[in-house]
């Protein structure tokens, strides 16, 4: 991932046939994109690549940095140049965000993705809270498309709130908790767990407590007829 000083803001890159330019917003990012429009469908099918900071599905409070590509076709060369330089908060420091110079190919729905930082301790660093990205790739024809020019904007990241869930991977960490636990026990011997069979336990129960009370009634009979007169 390259760092420095981008091309500057709106320059557009412009091929035939014309395309239409409009503004859209990402979560965390705002670009210049475009949109095809009415052209050959050999034209529209081409790559889109975008960069944008999404939050970290597991953990919400930690950012990730995203390359994702929108388009039909694969792009290649795919190279991202942001300034100021990415940093993340780090044990109370301010470390490097690395990456790839290059990425060599994103599939259509294809995604690169990096964790660039926490909102936990970012704003007590006062470290920058917008980034310029400009992006460049190639089509299945060798043809450059770009710059494209991005805002990344820690602004709209900083103070969101979310709706905790929990899942697969809070599961497996609660396993990881036992195991852990159970392995501290120092207990060798085996452990037993009880399951509950639902109505066919209950029914096995009552046909039991039936049984037993039967013969209690029946031994009880039989000892009121032997009694002497």
């Amino acid at each position: 991932m390259a760092h420095g000083a981008p091309s500057p803001r709106g320059l557009l890159c412009w091929d035939w046939p014309p395309r239409h330019w409009s503004r859209s917003s990402n979560f965390g990012s705002r670009s210049s994109n475009f949109d095809w429009g009415s052209g050959s469908a050999k034209n529209r099918a081409q790559p889109s690549v975008v960069t944008y900071a999404e939050h970290n599905e597991t953990h919400p409070h930690f950012i990730d940095l995203i390359a994702k590509n929108l388009g039909a076709t694969a792009a290649h060369d795919i190279s991202i140049t942001i300034d100021p330089a990415l940093k993340r908060s780090a044990g109370g420091g301010i470390e490097d965000v690395t990456g790839p110079d290059q990425i060599r190919t994103l599939v259509p729905g294809q995604e690169w993705r990096t964790f660039w930082d926490s909102t936990l301790h970012r704003e007590e660093l006062s470290m920058p809270s917008r980034y310029t990205a400009t992006l460049t790739f190639r089509d299945s024809r060798e043809r450059k498309l770009g710059p494209y020019i991005f805002d990344l904007d820690w602004g709209q990241l900083m103070g969101r709130g979310w709706i905790e869930t929990y899942g697969m991977h809070q599961l497996t960490d609660a396993v990881r908790d036992i195991r852990e636990v159970m392995k501290n026990r120092g207990d060798t011997r085996h452990h037993y767990v009880l399951a509950y069979a639902g109505e066919k336990h209950d029914k096995r129960q009552r046909e039991f407590y039936e049984t037993r009370r039967q013969e209690r009634e029946r031994k009880q009979q039989d000892g009121a007829g032997d009694e002497p007169d």
